[in-house]
């Protein structure tokens, strides 16, 4: 089933199998990505991420269509991770060499999947050593059902474009068109999100969808369709854009199909 449905009638709906995440936001700061167009025209990039003070994490439980508009929508002074522990509602955050009386830190022994339904998001970022180009969340959708149909036709996902995408100038001349994006699941137990992603990973490779990057200390590094460091639970999703300087953003909306949770157990691993 191909992905239907725009932002705008999914936010009226909000269907989908229940997911928990947690978000941390700060009321005044920007937390995602910089982008800023130089003088001379290039663009550049900075990181998001950061964790100032008066930064706090909530909790929340919510239709995965519901997660996909929010996070979707969420602007810049908020990003989504992927944990589904219950830290509470606007509980402090901070890192672990700064601690906040009363908060959490934002390490991978605090932010953590747990039994229960959580939010699965594949990152897909163009690369020039990978065998395809995917054209959008649509086509990463239809490998994933062509190759694990049980698995993956009758799972509820939505999908966005990446935050450093579709960046134009104040002239309106495109800067960036696509640059990667994500298609979000829901699954049931984030237990098993771990050892599922890395028998995907293996079957992917197996497919031909399988390429190994070369990191700049010259590093190689085996990759497929997703990126699998997303898939840990502290990792930042920057899903409501970036924030820009010089610049300004045009992402088309997001995109919903309707289904159920991601059956896991069905992905099995190989002989």
């Amino acid at each position: 089933p191909a992905l239907s449905g725009r932002g705008a009638n999914m936010a009226k709906k909000f269907k989908g199998p229940m997911v928990r995440y947690n978000v941390v936001a700060h009321p005044s700061q920007i937390l995602v990505k910089h982008v800023e167009i130089l003088k001379d025209g290039t663009l550049s990039k900075g990181r998001g991420g950061k964790i100032p003070a008066g930064c706090t994490v909530t909790t929340k439980m919510v239709p995965l269509a519901r997660y996909v508009h929010d996070a979707f929508q969420g602007g810049t002074r908020q990003y989504v991770l992927p944990a589904n522990c219950e830290l509470g509602e606007c509980t402090p955050i901070s890192s672990k060499d700064f601690p906040v009386e009363g908060g959490v830190d934002r390490t991978n022994k605090t932010l953590k999947y747990v039994a229960g339904p959580a939010v699965l998001s594949f990152d897909h970022d163009p690369h020039p050593r990978s065998p395809q180009v995917i054209s959008g969340p649509e086509a990463l959708h239809q490998i994933l059902c062509g190759l694990l149909p049980g698995v993956f036709s009758k799972a509820a996902c939505g999908g966005y474009d990446s935050s450093g995408s579709f960046i134009y100038d104040k002239s309106g001349n495109q800067v960036t068109g696509r640059r990667g994006f994500h298609v979000a699941y829901a699954v049931s137990d984030a237990t098993q999100i771990r050892e599922a992603m890395e028998h995907l990973f293996k079957r992917l490779w197996l497919a031909g969808h399988g390429y190994i990057a070369i990191s700049r200390d010259g590093k190689a590094m085996p990759r497929t369709l997703f990126d699998k460091k997303v898939v840990e639970p502290q990792q930042p999703l920057f899903a409501g854009g970036a924030h820009c300087v010089n610049a300004e953003q045009r992402r088309p909306d997001s995109i919903w199909h309707d289904g159920d949770y991601l059956n896991l157990a069905d992905i099995q691993p190989l002989s």
